[in-house]
């Protein structure tokens, strides 16, 4: 049974591995994530809020584009900003963008 943890408990400016991702029937993009330390769970989160969802998919493809299918992404969560909103940066090889 995976683990399900909020967004907003993730370890902040902790780097997570997207194992891979999954929209359910409602709309939602579910994240199965994993940390980087030796035995890490999988663990999966939702992608909140929705306005990230769109810019989600566009970053998803442009890494496959540039870098494979097998492209390894990260995920790090910065914590929410003044208005609430948290700020989330996506990495791989020479690839870098934040979900705002």
């Amino acid at each position: 049974m995976t683990l399900y943890i909020p967004t907003a408990l993730l370890k902040r400016q902790h780097p997570f591995k997207i194992e891979r991702t999954s929209e359910l029937n409602c709309g939602m993009l579910m994240l199965h994530l994993r940390g980087y330390e030796e035995n890490a769970q999988e663990f999966r989160t939702f992608l909140l809020p929705r306005s990230y969802h769109r810019e989600f998919r566009r970053v998803i493809r442009l890494n496959r584009e540039r870098n494979g299918e097998t492209a390894v992404m990260k995920l790090k969560y910065y914590g929410p900003q003044f208005w609430g909103d948290p700020i989330i940066r996506i990495s791989d090889r020479g690839f870098v963008t934040y979900l705002r």
